[in-house]
């Protein structure tokens, strides 16, 4: 089976995932739009804030997530065994974030960080996120992670068409869960994990797709129209504010990615880019939501300070990923 997608493709990808991610986190809150210069509506949001409706960074890494898990799968290179080093270079990784970011947290928010030796505990297994909520998706990636094997044995099994209409079902129902119990389901850790766990197959069935297809890279659209298609699927995007359909848009912003003409540069920006995508993910909202916000912020306008944040995220994360990958050679992992 033809493996669709280069690395240095995937890389690509995971740029434009982890600018997503940062502009999302930056712009969503309304709560924030007042903290900078930006066009504004008669109701009152910015036109940066509308422009987080394009922005679904997780979807889109699960669904590279399956696609990377697929081609193991297909490689006869997927395991739990197999999987538990990659995790654990994962955690290395979110252990220094702490490391470095914790101790900060006490001098700058002493009231917050480190909380009991319990919130400790819990933040490091990642069971609890309240030194840093973004890390969410840690446990049921994990989860997922050393589930792989099965989850493609019983999409090979029940065959790829009845894979996504249940998943997608399964997705539905978690984010309706999440939608009118939230509350409830935020409450109980378990039950939570649970919910993002479904909710999340949907999303990686995809990758499996993306990973099967033998149509990713046909030429049914190239040149000036890719970039046509995607104004229109972005003027959709934002027209119509609902999350159910987030992974199928996602999947389609990967495609026409995929066949993008772009210049030397900016690939080779985004591929860079993507290679730290996740420690990014793991530490850029230290800086923009819980220690240095207002630092932020004072930047004052959307471009100065979405660069700002990402220059100085991938700065650290470039250090952090240094110190992680020191430990797991250390480590022997």
């Amino acid at each position: 089976m033809q493996n669709n997608i280069s690395r240095t493709e995937t890389d690509i990808l995971k740029g434009v995932a982890i600018i997503m991610m940062l502009w999302l986190h930056l712009f969503l809150k309304e709560s924030d739009i007042g903290n900078y210069s930006d066009l504004h509506f008669s109701n009152g949001l910015s036109l940066s804030y509308y422009l987080t409706r394009l922005c679904t960074p997780v979807s889109f890494f699960l669904i590279l997530s399956g696609y990377g898990l697929a081609y193991l799968y297909n490689e006869n290179r997927l395991s739990p065994r197999t999987q538990l080093p990659r995790l654990l270079k994962l955690y290395i990784h979110y252990w220094w974030v702490l490391l470095v970011f914790v101790p900060i947290g006490v001098f700058v928010k002493p009231e917050h960080y480190p909380g009991s030796l319990t919130d400790f505990l819990l933040n490091v297994l990642s069971w609890k996120h309240n030194y840093n909520y973004e890390t969410w998706f840690l446990l049921p990636y994990a989860l997922i992670s050393i589930s792989a094997l099965y989850i493609l044995k019983i999409i090979e099994k029940v065959g790829m068409k009845w894979a996504l209409v249940g998943t997608f079902l399964l997705y539905l129902a978690s984010s309706y869960l999440f939608s009118r119990y939230g509350d409830f389901v935020y409450s109980h850790l378990a039950v939570a994990l649970v919910v993002e766990y479904v909710q999340f197959l949907f999303s990686v069935t995809l990758g499996v797709v993306l990973f099967r297809s033998k149509y990713v890279k046909a030429p049914f659209i190239k040149g000036a129209y890719v970039y046509v298609a995607l104004l229109l699927l972005f003027a959709l995007k934002i027209t119509f504010k609902t999350a159910a359909f987030d992974p199928l848009y996602s999947f389609a912003v990967i495609l026409l990615v995929l066949k993008l003409p772009m210049p030397g540069a900016a690939k080779r920006v985004l591929a860079y880019l993507g290679g730290y995508s996740m420690i990014i993910w793991l530490s850029h909202t230290f800086f923009c939501y819980y220690l240095f916000h207002d630092l932020v912020y004072s930047f004052r306008y959307p471009l100065v300070i979405f660069t700002v944040l990402l220059v100085v995220s991938l700065i650290v994360g470039i250090v952090i990923c240094y110190l992680a990958k020191k430990t797991a050679s250390v480590l022997k992992i």
